[in-house]
């Protein structure tokens, strides 16, 4: 296993709880949890995934959550030491089976790798002299190593140009994808499913950087902006006259003989 310093309270965790895998995942959801933006309710304020954070720490006496929050101190010192750079990605796969992740079709894309990927993507230039809001989206996103090296190249100045859309079907690399782009100011928005079909109930979960630069009230001003611009649908054709019935006979009726 790599060894990075955040996985010692992990590992220690995870001799007297099992699986180490369930124990990172744990640990993820709850890193996530605690960097979601904040809404007012009942006047505080709460994690807009304050249901998710509950339902893992409900599973952990008080012993356990002070290693998880030793872990994630631990981790937030680490990456500062590795700006833009993932290290959650390659902890994830080694802690889970060989089998387990090429059944999953996961696989670690190293970090010089992805540069190279996003220098060759190319155009930050022409974007940030055009000074626009654009999209990008990573349908399999995995930990966001992808995202991590395209948004290096409009920080620290232009964090808020790109607007990234990461889609994965793993809930787990959906967590550390948030996490990433939540510490390195990338507004992004993260949906848990599969990117060949999405379904619209798929969970959707956006970072502060995404509130922060107002992506929402962009779409909804762009979606607002093509409805007046469509051209009006035009009017039915109308139904052509109906010709007039012709008259009716008069039905001839047999006198009664018989009648008074």
């Amino acid at each position: 296993m790599t060894m990075h310093a955040y996985l010692k309270p992990l590992e220690t965790l995870s001799a007297r709880r099992g699986s180490i895998s369930t124990i990172f995942a744990d640990f993820v959801r709850v890193a996530a949890c605690c960097l979601a933006p904040r809404v007012l309710v009942d006047g505080a304020s709460v994690s807009m995934r304050e249901e998710e954070y509950m339902e893992v720490i409900r599973r952990y006496p008080k012993r356990d959550l002070e290693l998880i929050s030793e872990a994630f101190g631990l981790f937030i010192v680490e990456s500062e030491k590795h700006p833009h750079r993932d290290i959650l990605g390659n902890a994830w796969l080694d802690c889970t089976s060989k089998s387990s992740k090429q059944v999953r079709g996961e696989f670690y894309t190293p970090p010089e790798i992805c540069d190279l990927m996003a220098h060759m993507t190319g155009g930050a230039e022409a974007y940030i002299a055009e000074g626009k809001p654009f999209t990008v989206e990573e349908p399999a996103c995995g930990a966001g190593s992808m995202i991590l090296s395209f948004a290096k190249q409009f920080a620290p100045d232009h964090w808020h140009l790109p607007r990234f859309t990461a889609i994965d079907i793993n809930p787990v690399a959906c967590d550390m994808c948030f996490i990433n782009t939540s510490l390195w100011s990338i507004p992004c928005e993260v949906i848990c499913g599969n990117a060949l079909f999405l379904k619209p109930g798929c969970p959707r979960y956006v970072n502060l950087h995404w509130v922060r630069c107002g992506e929402e009230e962009r779409r909804r001003i762009q979606t607002l902006s093509r409805l007046l611009s469509a051209p009006p649908e035009p009017a039915p054709d109308p139904e052509p006259p109906k010709p007039p019935e012709p008259p009716q006979k008069p039905i001839w009726k047999q006198a009664d003989l018989f009648a008074a």
